[in-house]
C-alpha cells in the first residue's frame, strides 16, 4: 500500500525535521498515539492528513 510505504518516510521526515513524535504530531495537528500507531504501521494514515504530509515532505524538500 503506497500510504504504508510512505509513512516510512514520514518517520524520516519527523527526523529531518529534529522533532520527537510529540512535537510532530501536535505540529501536523493529530493526537500523539495515532502519530504512533503510524509509525509502527499500526493504523492507515487518512487521505487527507496523507496528502498534507505529502505536502510538508516538499516543502522541506525544496527548502534542502
Amino acid at each position: 500500500d503506497r500510504r504504508q510505504r510512505q509513512m516510512c518516510k514520514e518517520t524520516g521526515l519527523r527526523k529531518s525535521l529534529k522533532l520527537t513524535q510529540s512535537e510532530f504530531a501536535k505540529y501536523i495537528g493529530v493526537p500523539l498515539g495515532t502519530l504512533k500507531k503510524w509509525e509502527q504501521n499500526r493504523v492507515n494514515i487518512q487521505k487527507k492528513t496523507f496528502e498534507k504530509l505529502l505536502q510538508l515532505q516538499n516543502v522541506k524538500s525544496d527548502a534542502s
